[in-house]
């Protein structure tokens, strides 16, 4: 991809979607998201994901989305 001068974006979040999953809050981001996000961030252009400050509480998409109070250390990660 690097050769045709494509831009690569990778949408982490969305990667894992499991719709048919509902994360209690007893449960954490999925561990695959914050993996995906960090193994991305070597050599891509963008980084899609999704942040909540509160997941469980999302209208959608709660179990995939990264919990907006751990973002300061999945940045400092990437």
């Amino acid at each position: 991809m690097r050769s045709s001068d494509s831009r690569l974006n990778v949408d982490a979040t969305h990667s894992v979607q499991k719709p048919e999953v509902r994360v209690t809050e007893a449960e954490e981001t999925d561990p695959l998201s914050l993996s995906l996000i960090r193994a991305a961030a070597v050599g891509i252009d963008a980084l899609f994901m999704e942040v909540h400050p509160d997941p469980d509480s999302a209208t959608c998409d709660g179990p995939n989305m990264v919990p907006l109070c751990t973002m300061r250390e999945v940045l400092s990660d990437c």
